[in-house]
């Protein structure tokens, strides 16, 4: 049996669905409560300014909570699947997240990079280039959770907090992670790259055993939860000082049995000689790639053309280029009879100051019509990614089947390939690209819903 049957018998496109789970009951009783407690104590030993202060942290917790608590957080039991079938060949799969990473025609139409060396790199080493690929998500976590539980993740709002938690469950491990749950059936060792940020934090459960990312430790003391709290609220805003303070205060390993250190392509190369073994295939995601324009309001240009004059994006595009084939060498040399995917998570955003604050697709186009800019064009600048990819050995093959390829449905047509069977492709998910709640782009085709 080959498809991916869902436990739960939640609809095929929900990622969540609203069971409560007391795990959130826990957080409540190891964080607020005592939070309450310390307070009172302030309070009637006279430290007043301490009291003021966890009276003030206690507040931003109900605050950060709640809304978990209603939505995301009861759901984090959420619409579990998982692959009931055994993969023919199980080769190890490294899967490369290029960040904000166009693909070779955009970057060349709009950018001005030259791509040639590029472009004639993923052929010569033996990689099928998918051309123009639209993410389906506009961010890089929900991409992250596009590509991993096989479904789209477009009622996850950018920057809610209680999305990014349920995300970071799913992403840890959680039973809800399809890609996760089939490779662990079959056998293999999971590890998932992310670098030290608090924003790709992640909690791990059992189908990851191995990441390098920021993670909201199991409360093993009070302070120390209550600290994770603190860092927690500190990753969703982003103050990087602060959030490294409270790493070092509360003890938050991004470790598991291997301490990643230096560069992705080190730590890349400490995963493999950690985690590698003849007897378990490896499954090993990491990130890279390029950069977008500024998500923190610092992003001002009125003038998309300022964004490609600026030469950011060009540079970024060209350093990514040069540690995409410093790794990929380094895989095939060691490693030939690997999968090796590269694939962007979403486009640069140049034309962000112009999409901000429209509440329909026909007053976007309005403001798109104003600067000249094409519908198309749009689309592309937010969701047009690279996808490559590099068979066992180098042998030559198409997954798509004809199909549009994109982040929900990527890895049903890997293992259709390595299962030399395109029925699994039956229960894939609409190509979909969406811009607030409607469809810009369908099936690889910009549109307009």
């Amino acid at each position: 049996m080959h498809e991916f049957v869902r436990k739960g018998g939640y609809p095929q496109g929900a990622l969540f669905a609203a069971i409560p789970d007391p795990r959130w009951l826990r957080i409540l009783a190891g964080h607020v409560f005592p939070i309450i407690l310390l307070s009172l104590a302030a309070r009637k030993l006279g430290f007043y300014p301490i009291n003021v202060f966890f009276a003030v942290f206690w507040g931003l917790s109900i605050v950060s909570m709640g809304v978990s608590f209603m939505t995301a957080g009861a759901s984090l039991q959420a619409d579990r699947s998982s692959a009931t079938y055994e993969m023919k060949e199980r080769p190890n799969i490294y899967l490369f997240f290029l960040e904000s990473y166009h693909p070779v025609d955009v970057q060349r139409d709009i950018y001005g990079i030259d791509t040639d060396r590029f472009q004639s790199y993923p052929a010569n080493a033996g990689f099928t280039d998918y051309g123009k690929v639209y993410a389906n998500s506009h961010a890089t976590l929900i991409s992250f959770a596009d590509t991993f539980s096989f479904r789209s993740s477009r009622a996850f709002a950018r920057g809610n907090s209680d999305a990014e938690v349920g995300i970071r469950y799913m992403l840890g491990g959680a039973e809800s992670n399809t890609l996760l749950g089939t490779l662990k059936a079959n056998g293999y060792t999971t590890v998932f790259l992310v670098g030290d940020t608090g924003y790709y934090g992640i909690v791990k459960d059992t189908l990851l055993d191995s990441s390098d990312g920021i993670r909201f430790p199991p409360r093993k003391n009070r302070i120390s939860g209550i600290i994770s709290c603190i860092s927690m609220l500190d990753s969703r805003f982003q103050r990087q000082p602060l959030l490294g303070f409270t790493q070092r205060l509360a003890g938050l390993s991004a470790a598991d049995d291997v301490i990643y250190r230096g560069s992705m392509e080190e730590r890349v190369s400490q995963a493999v000689a950690a985690h590698m073994r003849p007897e378990a295939p490896l499954f090993l995601a990491f990130k890279g790639g390029a950069k977008h324009t500024p998500s923190n309001g610092s992003y001002t240009w009125r003038q998309h053309a300022d964004w490609v004059r600026s030469g950011t994006y060009q540079e970024a595009v060209k350093k990514g280029a040069r540690e995409v084939q410093r790794i990929c060498d380094a895989v095939i040399a060691n490693d030939p009879g690997a999968m090796i995917i590269l694939l962007g998570d979403h486009g640069p955003h140049r034309f962000r100051d112009i999409e901000k604050g429209a509440a329909s697709v026909d007053a976007l186009k309005a403001r798109l019509e104003e600067r000249g800019i094409s519908f198309p064009d749009f689309c592309d600048d937010r969701h047009a990614v690279f996808l490559a990819v590099r068979l066992p050995y180098g042998r030559s093959g198409d997954i798509s089947y004809g199909l549009p390829l994109s982040h929900v449905n990527l890895f049903r047509h890997v293992f259709a390939y390595l299962n030399n069977d395109r029925s699994i492709l039956a229960d894939r998910e609409p190509s979909e690209s969406y811009w607030l709640n409607n469809v810009i782009v369908k099936e690889g085709r910009p549109v307009a819903e």
